[in-house]
């Protein structure tokens, strides 16, 4: 994928986000932008997730989960991380030989499973 380092994409608070074929680094102070093999993963997985929904569904289904999950958590991080994409990819970031292994479309299994809960 394309890495394009920047001051704008994504949001700040994130680091990176990918728009297949494009990597967008967020560089961030004190941080400035640092880009690892565990990013890469993650990334990499959205790579292939946006690949397998031609890009502009996957954006669609993203939104539209996140303001689903947004309902059901009323919290912006709990929804976040249990958007299906992002729970594989969270789940998945730090084994680097999971992008040689990967079935597609393994998200699917994570549309109905709850992983990440907010500390009370």
């Amino acid at each position: 994928m394309i890495k394009v380092r920047n001051y704008f994409i994504p949001l700040p608070g994130y680091k990176c986000m990918t728009i297949w074929p494009f990597v967008f680094i967020r560089i961030l102070s004190g941080v400035n932008g640092q880009y690892n093999d565990v990013d890469a993963t993650h990334e990499g997985i959205h790579g292939e997730q946006q690949k397998e929904t031609l890009v502009f569904l996957f954006l669609v289904w993203y939104v539209f989960e996140w303001i689903v999950r947004l309902v059901i958590y009323r919290n912006q991080a709990e929804a976040y991380r249990n958007i299906s994409f992002e729970q594989e990819a969270f789940m998945y970031q730090s084994d680097m030989t999971y992008l040689n292994e990967r079935k597609r479309y393994a998200w699917v299994r994570f549309i109905f499973k709850k992983t990440y809960s907010r500390k009370k």
